[in-house]
């Protein structure tokens, strides 16, 4: 191979993960991205009013799916994923920085999607009614903690009996569950020309790099202080949560103000009632609060969740910059060049089906 005339040889491209979410869902586009980037709904056919077998006499019936309200429409709101780059403009002057901006994008796109499915932080920032994977609005079926190839046969059969026209869905879990799953008598196998991974079910399998394994995110409801140092957080639903558990929360109350990214969980009071130790503080009787408790993805405990049909939108990327100022910083005589890569995303699932099961990693 000829060495390059700039004397410096060209990055190895940068591959994402194998069976990550665009290789189950490839991604959509369209020209007019004008159409879709500022928010649209989208329409589903999977939730059926109502459902009968009948025979040839029409006496005899049989209900397939009861009488419902059906979920017609979904609105949902694209995000947008930026890649940023800060190099002195005085160095390899031959080499292409925009483009390989544009290629760093495009690399972590796939991972940027999967975090903002499970967790949904722009989501929920913003108050967008679409689901993220961790949206208390998810049925659990089982929070205790099953074994990773005990849990997927609870899920797979959730799916079964949760579709009302039985959809397949789609299963989405971290690598680490999932390589137990795989090591565990082939629960998961790649089959023949397909580039994604499946359930011997034939459910499609997400093996999300950017999927945290965190829970839902359950809302609370009221909350107390006392001893200076304990802090009680009572939950409107159960909230799974084991005394060890890592979890993150935040409650707002007329008198209690409290939240962190990180800590345990030092007692479990009930299915909807857990103690945390807090930096001393004023007590507080229980009172209303806002906010969520949700239990972390550790190495030994993860979530996986089932859902119906996934989509993703990504559009055009652009190279941008807030301001001229931005694009080139002689201040301090640093000569700093700072580019942005952007592009619109979108994705969400049917939530037709939408279920989750917490799995015990230590457990066989």
């Amino acid at each position: 191979m000829a060495f390059p005339k700039n004397g410096v040889v060209e990055a190895p491209k940068i591959v994402p993960s194998a069976f990550g979410l665009l290789a189950v869902v490839k991604p959509e586009n369209s020209a007019d991205e004008d159409q879709w980037i500022r928010g649209f709904s989208q329409e589903y056919e999977t939730e059926l009013y109502a459902a009968k077998n009948w025979d040839d006499t029409d006496t005899t019936s049989s209900v397939v799916v009861t009488a419902a309200v059906p979920n017609y429409f979904t609105k949902i709101d694209p995000f947008f994923i930026e890649a940023e780059e800060l190099r002195s403009a005085l160095g390899f002057l031959g080499l292409d920085r925009i483009e390989r901006l544009k290629r760093q994008l495009e690399a972590v796109t796939q991972h940027a999607m999967e975090q903002e499915l499970w967790d949904g932080d722009i989501r929920i920032g913003q108050g967008h009614s679409n689901r993220c994977l961790t949206s208390a609005a998810v049925t659990v079926l089982d929070g205790a903690g099953l074994s990773s190839k005990r849990a997927l046969a609870v899920l797979e059969n959730g799916i079964g009996q949760t579709s009302d026209a039985g959809e397949q869905g789609i299963i989405h879990a971290t690598r680490d569950v999932v390589a137990l799953l795989s090591s565990n008598s082939n629960m998961l196998f790649h089959e023949e020309a397909k580039d994604h991974l499946q359930t011997m079910g034939g459910t499609p399998v997400v093996v999300g790099g950017g999927y945290s394994g965190n829970g839902p995110r359950i809302a609370a409801a009221t909350a107390a202080i006392s001893g200076n140092t304990t802090l009680t957080i009572n939950t409107s639903t159960p909230h799974y949560l084991l005394a060890g558990d890592t979890v993150r929360y935040s409650v707002v109350g007329a008198n209690i103000d409290q939240s962190s990214t990180s800590t345990a969980v030092v007692s479990k009071v009930d299915a909807d009632s857990v103690t945390i130790t807090i930096a001393s503080s004023t007590n507080a009787s229980s009172e209303a609060v806002t906010g969520y408790i949700q239990q972390l993805g550790t190495t030994s405990a993860k979530w996986i969740y089932a859902t119906g049909t996934v989509r993703t939108y990504v559009g055009n990327i652009d190279v941008v910059n807030d301001n001229l100022a931005q694009a080139l910083d002689v201040s301090g005589y640093q000569n700093d060049m700072r580019l942005k890569a952007i592009r619109p995303a979108a994705v969400y699932f049917d939530t037709s089906i939408h279920l989750a099961v917490r799995v015990d990693l230590t457990a066989a």
